[in-house]
């Protein structure tokens, strides 16, 4: 087969052919997103409707969890002065309300004392401080109040205490030498 076309026409004609091969392949293109967009439209409404449910999910737990702890540290309250009751009738509040007054004082919000307990064998009054912090932040923070604290020498905490980055369960020691009258 002879191509009787002059060179000019044979130019035309591939412009031609190009012009419609790319109008071709970009309304293909623009068909394809076009379903795309129809298609992940119900998928963006249904996670934006489930983010909702999650945002709404966590902040109904963190109030549960502030108001635990409030209810937590009312019953510890309430238990440290029971305690002071019964240790009042051993006769021992002179050592008592002093160790109370001065390791509840630096306690951050967010650091619960579940337990206590005080051994008095000598002039000096060996502590020990149990609960949870909520950060390692806040365990860290009370230690260093703990250190501040003139009347109180010898305070440690395990390493393994200050592993975790939430919920830290601690156990504090630490020994407080009355003030000299």
């Amino acid at each position: 087969m002879v191509n009787l076309l002059t060179p000019r026409a044979k130019a035309t004609l591939a412009r031609v052919y190009y012009v419609r091969l790319t109008t071709l392949t970009l309304i293909v293109i623009a068909v394809a997103v076009g379903i795309s967009a129809v298609l992940l439209l119900p998928t963006y409404f249904a996670v934006q409707v489930e983010v909702g449910e999650a945002e709404r999910y966590v902040a109904t737990l963190t109030e549960s969890a502030n108001q635990r702890a409030k209810s937590q540290s009312g019953q510890t309250a309430a238990i440290f002065n029971e305690s002071i009751k019964i240790l009042a009738a051993a006769d021992r509040t002179a050592v008592v309300g002093p160790v109370l007054e001065t390791i509840l004082s630096p306690v951050p919000n967010n650091v619960s004392v579940d337990t206590l307990a005080i051994d008095r064998t000598t002039e000096t009054v060996r502590i020990t401080i149990g609960g949870i912090a909520a950060t390692r932040t806040s365990l860290i923070a009370y230690i260093d109040g703990l250190k501040a604290i003139p009347h109180l020498s010898g305070v440690t905490a395990p390493v393994a205490d200050l592993v975790a980055e939430t919920n830290n369960p601690y156990t504090i020691s630490a020994t407080y030498t009355p003030p000299k009258p």
